[in-house]
């Protein structure tokens, strides 16, 4: 049983460690947010002063993975 507890909790420190690369300070990561509006700064920007919790909705791609509809607001 010892083995099975010890097994388990390595294999969540793993899956832990792993979650944390996209915030170490020794690699630079990128994120690009694509919209299909061309206006997206002024869309955003009136979503932010009339207080509503609205996104607009785009694609993202963070180190290479994308992401379709990703809903983004300031």
């Amino acid at each position: 049983m010892n083995k099975l507890l010890l097994l388990t909790v390595f294999l969540v420190m793993i899956f832990a460690a792993k979650g944390q690369d996209f915030y170490d300070v020794s690699t630079i990561n990128t994120i690009e947010i694509e919209f299909e509006e061309s206006n997206w700064d002024y869309l955003l920007d009136q979503m932010a002063m009339a207080g509503n919790n609205e996104r607009l909705t785009g694609s993202v791609i963070i180190n290479g993975q994308a992401f379709d509809s990703v809903g983004v607001r300031y």
